[in-house]
């Protein structure tokens, strides 16, 4: 994702935000998007399957003090819950079919459930890099019953 692109959309948020950044990685927008909205009462879902990109994550979410902004799920979002190997390869993470030496399974959920889970209606944001696994990651979310402002979503064809 660019930056200045996000730049552009955390300018446009009012009140207070609820915003889920998906491919979370270590948190670079997760941060910055938490730093816009705390003082707006608002709050960063953070998600990130890779348990060494987590760990990162909820590093620099505490080094920059904003535990009770920005909440981090170590899941990986799909439209089945279950669970799904994650190949950890050249320090990237892809989602692979089968276990390898250098796979770990991780925990699948939804959009929806997430949603369900923290109590939100409505998105602000909804950021999504997740290498290729975009379209399952849209299908998750519940496009009925909630809305999202801005989507802002990297494709890998």
């Amino acid at each position: 994702m660019q930056i200045h692109a996000v730049c552009n959309i955390v300018s446009m948020l009012k009140g207070p935000s609820a915003i889920i950044d998906v491919g979370a990685h270590h948190g670079a927008y997760a941060i910055l998007l938490g730093h816009v909205v705390r003082h707006r009462k608002g709050r960063v879902i953070a998600v990130e399957p890779n348990p060494e990109s987590f760990e990162i994550l909820m590093k620099n979410v505490r080094l920059n003090g904003l535990e009770d902004v920005v909440i981090c799920e170590p899941v990986a979002v799909s439209d089945s819950p279950g669970l799904m190997n994650i190949s950890m390869q050249g320090g990237e993470s892809h989602i692979t079919l089968s276990m390898t030496d250098i796979s770990t399974p991780v925990e699948v959920v939804t959009l929806a459930s997430i949603l369900e889970k923290h109590s939100i209606e409505a998105l602000d944001l909804l950021l999504i890099d997740v290498e290729g696994a975009e379209l399952p990651v849209l299908r998750s979310f519940p496009w009925q019953t909630a809305t999202v402002g801005t989507l802002f979503c990297e494709l890998h064809p």
